[in-house]
Protein backbone atom coordinates (compact mmCIF):
# COMPACT_ATOMS: atom_id res chain seq x y z
CA UNK A 1 0.00 0.00 0.00
CA UNK A 2 1.66 3.30 -0.52
CA UNK A 3 1.92 6.28 1.64
CA UNK A 4 -0.37 8.45 -0.68
CA UNK A 5 -3.92 10.16 -0.09
CA UNK A 6 -6.60 8.99 -2.38
CA UNK A 7 -9.20 11.88 -2.63
CA UNK A 8 -12.51 11.72 -4.70
CA UNK A 9 -14.82 13.88 -5.33
CA UNK A 10 -18.07 14.45 -7.01
CA UNK A 11 -19.26 17.48 -9.11
CA UNK A 12 -18.66 19.60 -11.85
CA UNK A 13 -15.21 21.23 -11.42
CA UNK A 14 -14.24 24.68 -11.72
CA UNK A 15 -11.35 26.39 -13.26
CA UNK A 16 -9.78 28.80 -11.25
CA UNK A 17 -8.69 32.03 -13.50
CA UNK A 18 -6.21 34.16 -12.93
CA UNK A 19 -6.26 36.96 -10.01
CA UNK A 20 -6.12 40.85 -11.39
CA UNK A 21 -5.22 43.65 -9.33
CA UNK A 22 -7.62 46.63 -8.28
CA UNK A 23 -6.79 50.05 -6.34
CA UNK A 24 -8.15 49.53 -3.02
CA UNK A 25 -9.67 53.03 -2.14
CA UNK A 26 -9.03 53.67 1.50
CA UNK A 27 -5.20 52.91 0.89
CA UNK A 28 -4.48 53.95 -2.31
CA UNK A 29 -2.57 50.59 -2.99
CA UNK A 30 -3.00 47.94 -5.21
CA UNK A 31 -4.70 44.37 -4.44
CA UNK A 32 -5.23 41.54 -6.16
CA UNK A 33 -8.96 39.64 -6.48
CA UNK A 34 -9.87 37.19 -8.11
CA UNK A 35 -10.74 37.99 -12.15
CA UNK A 36 -14.15 36.32 -13.69
CA UNK A 37 -17.71 37.37 -12.84
CA UNK A 38 -19.45 36.87 -9.68
CA UNK A 39 -21.39 33.46 -10.79
CA UNK A 40 -17.90 31.62 -11.68
CA UNK A 41 -16.84 33.21 -8.83
CA UNK A 42 -18.91 31.42 -6.65
CA UNK A 43 -18.76 28.15 -8.19
CA UNK A 44 -15.35 27.87 -7.94
CA UNK A 45 -15.62 29.47 -4.06
CA UNK A 46 -17.90 26.11 -3.90
CA UNK A 47 -16.20 23.77 -6.02
CA UNK A 48 -12.51 24.26 -4.00
CA UNK A 49 -14.54 24.28 -0.17
CA UNK A 50 -16.06 20.85 -1.73
CA UNK A 51 -12.34 19.65 -2.79
CA UNK A 52 -10.69 21.35 0.69
CA UNK A 53 -13.29 19.16 3.06
CA UNK A 54 -13.39 15.73 0.75
CA UNK A 55 -9.41 16.20 1.28
CA UNK A 56 -9.78 16.99 5.24
CA UNK A 57 -11.82 14.37 5.50
CA UNK A 58 -9.46 12.15 3.96
CA UNK A 59 -6.30 12.99 5.93
CA UNK A 60 -8.76 12.37 9.24
CA UNK A 61 -8.98 8.70 8.02
CA UNK A 62 -5.50 8.82 6.92
CA UNK A 63 -2.36 7.28 9.06
CA UNK A 64 -0.03 10.03 7.11
CA UNK A 65 -0.52 13.48 8.25
CA UNK A 66 0.17 16.99 6.50
CA UNK A 67 3.06 16.46 4.05
CA UNK A 68 6.02 18.46 5.64
CA UNK A 69 7.14 22.05 4.53
CA UNK A 70 9.85 21.87 1.76
CA UNK A 71 9.13 17.87 1.26
CA UNK A 72 8.98 17.58 -2.66
CA UNK A 73 5.43 16.35 -3.93
CA UNK A 74 3.37 14.54 -6.67
CA UNK A 75 0.61 14.77 -7.92
CA UNK A 76 -1.78 12.96 -10.08
CA UNK A 77 -5.22 14.49 -11.07
CA UNK A 78 -7.78 13.42 -13.54
CA UNK A 79 -10.79 15.76 -13.72
CA UNK A 80 -13.84 13.85 -15.12
CA UNK A 81 -15.68 16.72 -16.82
CA UNK A 82 -19.75 16.29 -18.00
CA UNK A 83 -20.63 14.50 -21.62
CA UNK A 84 -21.96 16.47 -23.99
CA UNK A 85 -25.24 15.61 -25.47
CA UNK A 86 -23.95 14.88 -28.74
CA UNK A 87 -21.41 12.13 -27.17
CA UNK A 88 -24.76 10.20 -26.02
CA UNK A 89 -26.47 7.61 -27.53
CA UNK A 90 -30.11 7.88 -26.93
CA UNK A 91 -30.09 5.45 -24.45
CA UNK A 92 -27.62 8.17 -22.51
CA UNK A 93 -24.70 5.66 -23.03
CA UNK A 94 -21.44 7.19 -24.62
CA UNK A 95 -21.55 6.77 -28.87
CA UNK A 96 -18.63 4.19 -30.21
CA UNK A 97 -17.05 7.61 -31.58
CA UNK A 98 -17.22 9.82 -28.40
CA UNK A 99 -13.97 11.68 -27.59
CA UNK A 100 -12.20 10.30 -24.40
CA UNK A 101 -10.11 13.11 -23.40
CA UNK A 102 -11.18 16.84 -23.11
CA UNK A 103 -9.75 19.37 -25.74
CA UNK A 104 -11.60 22.42 -24.67
CA UNK A 105 -12.86 25.11 -22.18
CA UNK A 106 -12.22 24.85 -18.80
CA UNK A 107 -8.48 25.12 -19.62
CA UNK A 108 -6.97 22.44 -17.76
CA UNK A 109 -4.21 24.29 -16.31
CA UNK A 110 -7.04 26.29 -14.55
CA UNK A 111 -8.34 23.53 -13.09
CA UNK A 112 -5.65 21.80 -11.23
CA UNK A 113 -4.65 25.66 -10.07
CA UNK A 114 -8.11 25.51 -8.24
CA UNK A 115 -7.18 21.57 -6.76
CA UNK A 116 -3.86 22.30 -5.68
CA UNK A 117 -4.89 25.76 -3.69
CA UNK A 118 -7.72 23.80 -1.87
CA UNK A 119 -5.41 21.22 -0.85
CA UNK A 120 -2.87 23.42 0.95
CA UNK A 121 -2.64 23.41 4.31
CA UNK A 122 -4.42 19.61 4.23
CA UNK A 123 -2.28 17.61 2.53
CA UNK A 124 0.81 19.63 1.77
CA UNK A 125 2.12 23.24 3.69
CA UNK A 126 2.17 25.15 0.39
CA UNK A 127 1.46 24.19 -3.26
CA UNK A 128 4.78 24.88 -4.20
CA UNK A 129 6.00 21.84 -2.77
CA UNK A 130 4.64 20.11 -5.92
CA UNK A 131 7.56 18.92 -7.94
CA UNK A 132 5.34 16.40 -10.35
CA UNK A 133 2.37 16.52 -12.05
CA UNK A 134 0.66 14.04 -14.02
CA UNK A 135 -3.33 15.39 -15.05
CA UNK A 136 -5.39 14.74 -17.52
CA UNK A 137 -9.16 15.59 -18.47
CA UNK A 138 -11.87 13.15 -19.45
CA UNK A 139 -15.31 13.11 -20.21
CA UNK A 140 -17.16 11.29 -17.65
CA UNK A 141 -20.80 10.37 -17.08
CA UNK A 142 -20.07 11.21 -13.35
CA UNK A 143 -18.04 14.54 -13.04
CA UNK A 144 -15.64 15.20 -10.72
CA UNK A 145 -12.29 14.81 -9.70
CA UNK A 146 -9.47 11.82 -8.64
CA UNK A 147 -6.68 13.07 -7.06
CA UNK A 148 -3.57 10.82 -5.57
CA UNK A 149 -0.71 13.04 -3.75
CA UNK A 150 1.90 11.52 -2.37
CA UNK A 151 5.67 12.92 -0.80
CA UNK A 152 8.79 12.18 -3.36
CA UNK A 153 11.04 10.46 -1.55
CA UNK A 154 14.80 12.08 -2.11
Amino acid sequence: MSKGHYISVQGVPAPQGSLRAINNPHTGKAMLIPGGDDASRKRLDAWRKLVNRTALDSVARSEYPLIEKGCPVFVAITFGMPRLKKHLKADGAPRDDAPVYVASTPDIDKCVRAILDALTGVIYVDDKQVAALSVKQVYDLVPGVRIYVEEIEQ
